[in-house]
């Protein structure tokens, strides 16, 4: 009996595991608001536009004053005077996915928690505070985390 209990177990683990690993896509995460809607639409822009190298359509996910960590433990830098680190950043990491966003909402500010996987072997959370202005959501800040 003990025994077949601890398969049970077992399994159950090694399910939770490999869903863990596999985290919620954008494209399967499950709006609770339409904000939540709303932002995840910013999120899914953000990424297709990087994936498809396109520093104009990712530069719109931004506020015109936002700040952005340039890499991992990289100075923060306005967005706006950013654009040709980020067209290199793209070239070095063509493909992103963004998996298990975290939104916590308060008001016209979020504060998004989301892991980057990159098509090879690494992967980092990043936190992007957002801000809705003229009823557009929009990344103020990107780092690192």
């Amino acid at each position: 009996m003990k025994q077949s209990i601890d398969i049970k177990v077992f399994i159950i683990s090694i399910f939770f595991v490999f869903y863990g690993c596999a985290g919620v896509t954008l494209k399967d995460y499950q709006p609770r608001s339409a904000d939540e809607e709303e932002i995840i639409e910013v999120l899914v822009k953000h990424e297709r536009a990087w994936n498809e190298q396109d520093i104009s359509g990712f530069m719109e996910t931004f506020h015109d004053s936002a700040l952005i960590e340039l890499g991992c433990g990289g100075q923060l830098a306005p967005v706006n005077e950013s654009a040709d680190r980020i067209k290199r950043m793209m070239a070095e990491y063509p493909t992103v996915k963004l998996v298990n966003p975290r939104l916590d909402i308060s008001g016209n500010e979020v504060v998004v928690k989301v892991k980057s996987t990159e098509l090879g072997d690494e992967s980092h959370l990043f936190r992007l505070e957002m801000l809705r202005e003229n009823d557009r959501w929009l990344i103020i800040k990107e780092t690192c985390i």
